[in-house]
């Protein structure tokens, strides 16, 4: 009996050892970390350096959240089948710039979460769907609030507005927004092309002159820039939309008088931050009005403008 007792003992003693062990194991243990996510993000000739500070943004934005990026390079004669071959690996999310509207409609039916840079065709945004974006409506107003500090009476101005000819709605609706704002002032453009050719820009300046040119976008403030370079004797003022290293040397050198920079390193982070926080948690994806300033020679230098035209990933 007291064999019994000794043995019954020592099987309760190892019993309890083994638990407090695998106990311990379990308390000590690190949890499983979750698998990375990927997220694909589409850009126009993505490897340009308008894109510096996007893609600054969205790789700090990566490294915080733990997500594993591909970078696909787009242009308008491949997007809508670049961004179809995208979805079919299907990541865990999708952040896109278009080119053309009518693209917009590859995305009509996916279920991947999106965050859509500028122009969103027809797409409707919901919970899993936002559009990034300066706001058209800011970008007109500042715009012609740029050509007024030229001059206080402006209406005898004459007026070119340059932009990229892609069918982007985004540029359109800029384009509209500018046009409404000086007409408020009684100022109607000599010319308005949506071609960035030097050869386009030689052939305007020749049948109607302009004395100011407004740019909407990168692409046009660098062939702006590029034509006032050449001809310094007919261009009196540059302004326009920009953030390429190249616009930032033409504004250093005064060929770009006024500048409005968005803030691209933010909507990198953001859209990184809002496709991660929806599959975590489904927090609902929201619109986003893109930040700007407004650069010149004179402020370039200061840290806050600094570090809005060259982001350093911490």
């Amino acid at each position: 009996m007291k064999q019994s007792r000794s043995i019954a003992f020592i099987l309760l003693i190892i019993a309890l050892a083994v638990t407090a062990a695998v106990s311990g194991y379990i308390a000590v243990a690190p949890e499983k970390e979750n698998p990375q996510r990927e997220i694909t993000v589409v850009l126009p000739n993505a490897s340009e350096e308008r894109w510096n500070s996007f893609r600054t943004g969205i790789r700090a934005a990566a490294r915080e959240y733990g997500i594993s990026l591909t970078i696909i390079s787009t242009t308008e004669d491949n997007e809508a089948d670049q961004i179809a071959s995208a979805l079919e690996e299907k990541p865990d999310g999708i952040i896109v710039s278009l080119l053309s509207d009518q693209t917009a409609s590859v995305l009509d039916h996916s279920s991947v979460p999106t965050v859509l840079l500028g122009t969103r065709g027809s797409l409707e945004t919901s919970a899993r769907l936002s559009q990034i974006s300066l706001s058209a409506k800011a970008a007109g107003v500042s715009l012609a609030q740029l050509v007024l500090s030229y001059r206080s009476s402006a209406s005898d101005l004459k007026i070119g507005i340059l932009c990229s000819a892609n069918s982007s709605s985004e540029l359109t609706e800029r384009l509209a927004s500018l046009n409404e704002e000086l007409a408020k002032h009684e100022i109607s453009p000599a010319w308005i092309l949506r071609d960035t050719s030097q050869v386009s820009l030689i052939h305007a300046q020749a049948e109607t002159p302009a004395d100011l040119i407004i740019a909407l976008d990168n692409d046009s403030l660098e062939a702006a820039a590029e034509y006032r370079e050449g001809h310094p004797d007919q261009i009196f003022g540059l302004y326009g939309i920009g953030i390429s290293t190249t616009c930032i040397s033409y504004t250093d050198s005064e060929i770009i008088d006024k500048m409005i920079v968005p803030n691209e390193y933010l909507a990198g982070f953001t859209a990184i931050e809002q496709i991660s926080d929806y599959c975590s948690s489904r927090t609902s994806m929201e619109n986003t009005a893109i930040d700007y300033s407004i650069i010149t020679r004179a402020n370039m230098f200061t840290k806050k403008n600094q570090q809005l035209l060259f982001p350093i990933s911490q």
